[in-house]
């Protein structure tokens, strides 16, 4: 008896769209800003250039637009912490049902981290049950 090769099924429409949707958030990611620099210390020089000012975080830490400011100043590429705690918000703050508020959380989140993808899958899985159009 010769064996058969098994069949396979071809993915349906929604499956295709995941795969397709994961892949370019992947390679999205890895291709936004190749030259980051994370290991620079948090130091900033005024616009002379003489003296070094030492960053300090933001007191509040739920303020994400003093964390991005913080970023940017710091010129850090990733803030693994800081973008997990506000993707946690924004999954809480989307399940209570303030809408734009999680959504913002959540895209700040993944500009914290440009590579952690849960935030942008969970934007992708948002819009997508929300507004299937």
């Amino acid at each position: 008896m010769i064996p058969t090769a098994p069949t396979c099924r071809p993915l349906s429409i929604h499956a295709q769209l995941f795969i397709g949707l994961s892949l370019s958030l992947v390679l999205g990611t890895a291709l936004a800003q190749p030259g980051l620099a994370q290991d620079r210390p948090a130091v900033s020089t005024n616009e002379a250039g003489v003296r070094p000012q030492v960053l300090t975080p933001p007191e509040n830490r739920y303020n994400l637009t003093a964390w991005m400011e913080y970023q940017r100043q710091a010129r850090t590429g990733a803030l693994p912490a800081i973008a997990q705690l506000f993707y946690r918000r924004g999954l809480e703050t989307l399940e209570s049902g303030a809408r734009e508020d999680g959504i913002r959380m959540l895209r700040g989140a993944s500009q914290l981290d440009p590579a952690f993808l849960a935030p942008r899958v969970a934007l992708v899985r948002h819009f997508a049950l929300s507004d299937p159009s």
